[in-house]
């Protein structure tokens, strides 16, 4: 019995400095990644692929058009590209650490609110600041946080990143599908609004570096540094064909990832045939990032 209980105290010791160790570096980058990119996968699974899992449902319980529905997706779009320049300002001086967590704080909270809309006004005014909340908390910030916390080795660390994050619809289709069918599309967006609270936020408040005192110190210099090579970059035309084409890019993709599972219910197919399509879009994600 002495010995079973030193053996059990040994190993809750050796499990207590696992996650002492852990704690203290956990703001070294290939430490601070590998929660940052399942946060990621949460984050892109939760507020992005859902949207066409829902709309069915709330077609048949509020009698909304898919045209509509859509229309309120679109802005919460715009209110991602209208809130980039800002958060990018936000990241530069401030880094990412309070915005991220804000973004999670505030998209759960909306999943959450999402889960009792009754009208159309209500859906909308959810959609505009989820939008908000995604502009903080979705890939291009945490690309900005790698890319201040890696050095050199931001390439490395986004690559790393895109290969979890590229599974998010894999994961989350199926699981937002097969939870609608048994508990309900209300109570599956409770689920993923705590997914949210109980989960990213934390990471991000815990995982990202508080880097405000290291910004300001060059704060004078770097700010006009910033203004001087924007401007260069709104004269230049590359940089402008460069919007177009990555615009194009994400219309033609957000229409197939919008409309895949709808479509594919217009004609019959059968719900597991579709998660089981949907599902092989991020393996195939991954492996073309391999070869890149």
């Amino acid at each position: 019995m002495t010995r079973r209980l030193r053996a059990h105290l040994a190993h809750t010791l050796d499990g207590t400095r696992l996650i002492s160790r852990f704690w203290s570096r956990r703001h070294e980058p290939w430490i601070m990644l590998w929660p940052l990119a399942f946060a990621q996968m949460v984050s892109w699974g939760t507020m992005y692929y859902g949207f066409s899992l829902f709309a069915g449902p709330m077609h048949s319980e509020l009698g909304w058009s898919a045209a509509t529905m859509n229309t309120a997706l679109s802005c919460g779009f715009l209110m991602i590209a209208l809130v980039a320049y800002p958060v990018g300002g936000a990241l530069d001086r401030h880094g990412g650490r309070a915005l991220m967590t804000i973004g999670s704080l505030g998209g759960g909270c909306l999943l959450l609110a999402w889960a009792r809309v009754e009208t159309l006004p209500q859906f909308f005014v959810m959609w505009l600041t989820l939008g908000v909340c995604m502009g903080c908390c979705l890939m291009e910030p945490l690309m900005a946080v790698i890319t201040q916390n890696f050095g050199r080795e931001a390439r490395r660390g986004i690559i790393a990143t895109t290969m979890v994050t590229g599974l998010s619809g894999t994961v989350f289709v199926p699981l937002i599908g097969h939870l609608v069918e048994i508990a309900g599309w209300r109570n599956t967006l409770v689920a993923l609004g705590a997914m949210n609270l109980l989960f990213c936020a934390p990471v991000h408040w815990l995982c990202i570096p508080d880097r405000r005192g290291a910004l300001r110190r060059g704060h004078p210099i770097d700010r006009m540094r910033a203004r001087i090579i924007m401007r260069r970059r709104l004269r230049n035309p590359v940089f402008w064909g460069l919007a177009l084409w990555y615009t194009s890019y994400s219309l033609t993709a957000s229409s197939l990832i919008f409309q895949f599972v709808p479509l594919l219910r217009a004609e019959g197919v059968a719900d597991r045939v579709i998660f089981a399509a949907f599902a092989l879009i991020g393996p195939v994600q991954v492996v073309a990032r391999l070869v890149i």
